[in-house]
């Protein structure tokens, strides 16, 4: 089912499947910034990244010596959401355990996802809730796909991510199974700008750790478009479009709160690196937001 919010500025759209974001919409041209989720390219349009992010080793995690099986970037973006609140400006999901979940995630938990507008922004906050008697282990993040080309007669290489001040930006290396290495590899910056082109997705997404900036922005050299994204209590983000012989004219830019599985570690949740462990009866807070013009 589709729910949707809206301002003056904007309008935002969302499935229950998920709690996806379908659409963000600047009213005053009716220009549509989220990916439309071609199947030919890419059938998503901002999935949401839980308990898990990327692939697993061997397709499994284990937790107290018992291993668990789950699909790729976790069961969230794959579950049905309720909604527990809405008003004209936002809208609050909510996804408890259900037989489809327990057997991948075999904890207690409650997860909101509320999104809220302000302005030309709209923000999207996880808020896990630990309902078990133990602490748990989770990682949460974003997938969301913007669409480039907004002008006609644009093209890919007409648009640039700004890092601001960064002179460069450190990758994480990955090996033949897409498993994060220790090592980091040098893309140099321009003026603090990312130039975008598809050869840079060639080994798949740009994971960059512990990144020293928390906004970043995707611009155009031809326009005055641009998307601000802001994401201060996310350590790593992906930069990704899928590798294609053409342009797909789209940009994903994914927050996470965990790296994914590490070739040089074990399969235990709660030594992965920033793993989010949240106490018994406890809850915490990740929040990300966009801002469009």
């Amino acid at each position: 089912m589709l729910y949707s919010i809206e301002n003056e500025f904007v309008k935002a759209t969302f499935a229950s499947k998920g709690a996806e974001l379908q659409s963000f919409i600047l009213k005053a041209d009716n220009t549509e910034y989220i990916w439309q989720a071609n199947p030919t390219v890419w059938g998503k349009h901002a999935p949401l990244l839980f308990p898990i992010i990327g692939r697993l080793k061997d397709g499994e995690y284990t937790f107290e010596g018992q291993a668990y099986q789950t699909t790729q970037h976790g069961f969230g973006r794959d579950s049905e959401f309720e909604v527990l609140k809405q008003t004209k400006d936002s809208i609050t999901f909510i996804l408890k355990p259900n037989e489809f979940s327990v057997k991948m995630y075999p904890f207690a938990f409650e997860l909101q996802i509320c999104y809220s507008l302000e302005g030309h922004s709209l923000s999207k906050a996880h808020t896990f809730i630990n309902k078990d008697s133990k602490t748990l282990y989770y990682e949460v993040g974003g997938h969301d796909g913007y669409n480039i080309c907004l002008e006609e007669g644009e093209v890919m290489e007409d648009y640039y991510i700004d890092f601001g001040d960064l002179d460069a930006i450190y990758p994480l290396c990955l090996d033949e199974n897409i498993l994060i290495l220790k090592d980091t590899y040098k893309v140099p910056l321009a003026d603090g700008k990312l130039l975008l082109n598809m050869d840079l997705f060639k080994k798949d997404a740009l994971m960059i750790h512990n990144i020293p900036v928390r906004t970043v922005r995707i611009k155009s050299r031809k326009s005055n478009r641009e998307i601000t994204f802001a994401f201060e209590d996310f350590p790593t983000l992906g930069i990704w479009t899928k590798y294609l012989d053409f342009n797909t004219n789209y940009i994903c830019l994914e927050p996470w709160s965990t790296l994914p599985d590490c070739a040089y570690l074990g399969k235990e949740i709660e030594e992965k690196i920033d793993i989010r462990k949240v106490a018994a009866g406890r809850q915490e807070t990740l929040k990300f937001t966009v801002t469009i013009q």
